[in-house]
């Protein structure tokens, strides 16, 4: 029978996985060497009693699954990286596996944006709307499902960071159980949501009022300049607050980090 372990990650434990599925995980950079391992045949009680027998080690000391890199001639380490090609297959393959649940989880944001939007559409324009019950709940359910799609952005987010992690590892989940695991880190990355957002406001609005000084006063060609530099790092800073979102969002989902340490 072939030997399987237990991962232990930030205090949570994961398997037991197979010496195939721990390099799957290595590849996808889900297990480090300095990850905590122990196989599913020690007996921790057994462990506990003998100073000889660790219960935990780490998965650089499994055999085979990091072995030692080999530098080139010119001293610099062998790196191993996945091409654009195996990325987008790899990307199809969960997309694929997963799309119900992808679709599921999307629709938790959209059905209540789509619900505002039709129901704005049948009230007609607003210049013509004239205040009374019907408006009134209109305007309440309006704001229920704008509120509603907003409360189900950090579930929506939180679900795709399982999913995604679930399907790369070959396992399946029901849409029931991503939910309520989704809705555990609901508060986590709300308040990371909360706080891009407010970046984003704030290296959009910055930038904006000082290229608008610069329009309204006597335009000269060091200001035109100038402008353009302040609005190619509003871009800058746009993207980098995009990348850095994704891998924060991942470490509050995936290693269960809190909202300061992610």
């Amino acid at each position: 029978m072939a030997e399987e372990w237990i991962v232990r990650v930030h205090g949570k434990e994961y398997g037991p996985v197979d010496f195939e599925t721990l390099s799957e995980w290595k590849r996808e950079g889900r297990v480090l060497p300095t990850n905590e391992v122990r196989k599913v045949d020690v007996d921790p009680a057994a462990a506990a009693a003998s100073a000889e027998q660790a219960l935990w080690t780490t998965a650089a000391q499994i055999p085979d699954l990091f072995p030692p890199v080999q530098a080139s001639a010119g001293g610099d380490e062998l790196v191993q990286t996945r091409s654009l090609h195996d990325i987008l297959i790899e990307t199809w393959r969960i997309y694929g596996k997963g799309f119900w649940q992808f679709l599921s989880l999307s629709a938790l944001v959209a059905v209540p944006s789509i619900c505002a939007q039709l129901s704005s559409t049948a009230l007609g324009s607003p210049s013509n709307l004239e205040f009374d019950l019907r408006t009134f709940l209109a305007a309440s359910f309006n704001l229920t499902m704008l509120l509603l799609s907003l409360a189900a952005w950090p579930l929506y987010i939180a679900g795709i960071q399982i999913l995604t992690s679930e399907l790369a590892a070959g396992r399946s989940i029901a849409i029931v159980d991503l939910v309520q695991r989704a809705l555990k880190f609901w508060p986590r990355v709300a308040a990371l949501w909360v706080f891009v957002a407010i970046s984003y406001f704030f290296w959009t609005v910055l930038p904006i009022a000082v290229i608008l000084v610069i329009a309204v006063g006597s335009p000269s060609l060091f200001s035109i300049f100038f402008a353009l530099v302040v609005l190619a790092f509003q871009v800058w800073m746009t993207g980098r607050l995009f990348v850095n979102f994704m891998f924060w969002q991942q470490f509050a989902v995936l290693a269960g980090s809190d909202f300061t340490s992610a």
